[in-house]
């Protein structure tokens, strides 16, 4: 799914490599990132993994561009049995994805993140919402405008009431019935999510 015009992001003070050098200046539109260091880079396996969503799905998958450094393991969530412990409200993180059809979800680590993985999902917004954007206790919402975007960014109460997005900051825009979105653990990476979604539609 691709959604609006082709947006430029340039992340301001990223090193490349050992030289030292540094990406020019931002764009005064495109979001500058702190908080983790990123990447174009995109491993072979993730390439393989955003192939396999495309196969097990019937919506379009939009591979990432735009990743933190040291993005390892990752994997399509696969559907799986929620647990949830004895009396929480949420569950453990192991949320039950019933098949990748109308939408799909994938995760990734990354040694960059302090809190190590991020999640990053499109289909339609009534399946995701149900299945994978679901807490036991409602996220807080703001709405922002980026690159000519409007955006939904939402904070994940902590695990278990956030349930498989719980302690995370998730950045998530509309096309009609259909979503995608950037979840990323730890509230501090806001800019990486925001960086993320706004790559991935441009």
């Amino acid at each position: 799914m691709r959604l609006g015009p082709r947006l430029s992001l340039v992340l301001i003070g990223l090193a490349l490599g050992a030289c030292g050098e540094q990406q020019p200046a931002n764009p005064p539109t495109a979001p500058g990132v702190k908080s983790a260091q990123m990447t174009r880079r995109i491993p072979a396996r993730l390439s393989r993994v955003c192939a396999s969503a495309e196969r097990k799905g019937t919506v379009p998958v939009s591979c990432p561009r735009l990743i933190p450094e040291g993005t390892r393991s990752s994997s399509v969530l696969q559907p799986r049995r929620s647990v949830v412990r004895p009396g929480a409200p949420g569950d453990d993180g192991r949320r039950r994805f019933r098949g990748l059809r109308d939408y799909y979800v994938i995760e990734a680590y990354a040694r960059s993140l302090k809190e190590a993985h991020w999640l990053t999902g499109a289909g339609t917004a009534r399946s995701l919402e149900e299945h994978a954007l679901r807490s036991s206790v409602a996220p807080g919402v703001e709405r922002v405008r980026v690159a000519g975007q409007s955006l939904e960014l939402r904070r994940y109460p902590l695990y278990p009431d956030g349930g498989i997005n719980g302690g995370h900051v998730l950045a998530l825009v509309r096309d009609g019935a259909r979503i995608i979105y950037v979840s990323v653990h730890g509230y501090e990476h806001k800019d990486v999510a925001i960086a993320m979604l706004v790559e991935l539609t441009g």
